[in-house]
């Protein structure tokens, strides 16, 4: 059962990176985040997302590549300083 649900885990993660929408649920995993935690960032307007209809949240896989990685922090390792 344990292998049944790791081949699970993988074919999800491999159709949310081929998706261009995602649901909230996929969004929330690709995250690594509670649909709670993810609801409050909508409600905040902090995370781009989508309402066609007025009720349901979709997203765009590529905008929220892009909301992941930015404000990135620069704190230098001991390499980076040294080069």
């Amino acid at each position: 059962m344990e292998n049944f649900n790791k081949v699970a885990d993988l074919t999800m993660a491999k159709t949310i990176c081929t998706k261009e929408v995602l649901t909230s649920a996929e969004v929330a995993q690709y995250m690594g985040i509670s649909k709670s935690a993810l609801y409050k960032l909508t409600c905040l307007g902090k995370i781009p997302h989508y309402k066609p209809t007025g009720k349901l949240c979709y997203f765009n896989r590529r905008e929220i590549e892009e909301w992941l990685q930015s404000n990135r922090v620069f704190n230098q390792t001991k390499e980076e300083v040294a080069v």
